[in-house]
């Protein structure tokens, strides 16, 4: 059969409690009757290979495997929500040098996404902008392209007083050179 624990308080809790380590007695969780939930006043170890599974049929896990840590979503939008006021979601990684540092930063305060890091779109990726993807910057492998696919004109701009808009290319000894300047103070 069963064994059940019960507590028949109106809004009693059932406390578990151990040795702390140093003589005394702690509450390591206990099940909250008022707030109806569990609290864990000590940190919870799952052993490798066993996950936390949420929802009625495990539809979204987080484990470690004792090598790569996995979170999973088996059903709906995977959806990543900051609720404090002006605050950020940044995604930090190995810095390649012992340290951590940030490589993106989603901002609450500028509401923009924030590239720390350079990012790297491997051949034929296309970077896609406007909301039918009406601009596209692409490498295939042997050549570069920027294309405007939509509607309207494309315009290239330099929008700093007195500069120019300069175009540069190969000068056939190894360097660069401006073949065609803009003067913008002219």
């Amino acid at each position: 059969g069963n064994l059940t624990f019960t507590q028949n308080t109106d809004d009693g809790d059932i406390i578990f409690q151990s040795d702390n380590g140093s003589g005394g007695v702690q509450t390591y969780f206990f099940l909250d009757g008022s707030a109806e939930q569990v609290e864990f006043n000590k940190s919870a170890l799952w052993t490798d290979n066993d996950y936390i599974k949420l929802g009625t049929s495990g539809d979204f896990s987080i484990g470690h495997n004792g090598t790569n840590t996995t979170v999973q979503n088996y059903t709906g939008d995977l959806i990543f929500t900051q609720n404090s006021n002006d605050k950020d979601i940044i995604f930090q990684s190995d810095d390649g040098s012992g340290g951590v540092a940030e490589y993106l930063r989603i901002d609450g305060g500028e509401g923009r996404v924030i590239h720390t890091a350079n990012s790297r779109y491997l051949d034929n990726a296309v970077v896609m902008i406007g909301s039918s993807a009406d601009l596209q910057i692409k490498h295939d492998g042997s050549h570069s392209y920027i294309s405007q696919g939509g509607t309207g004109h494309l315009y290239i701009q330099q929008n700093v007083d007195n500069h120019d808009l300069v175009f540069q290319c190969d000068d056939g000894s190894g360097g660069t050179t401006a073949y065609i300047t803009l003067d913008g103070s002219a």
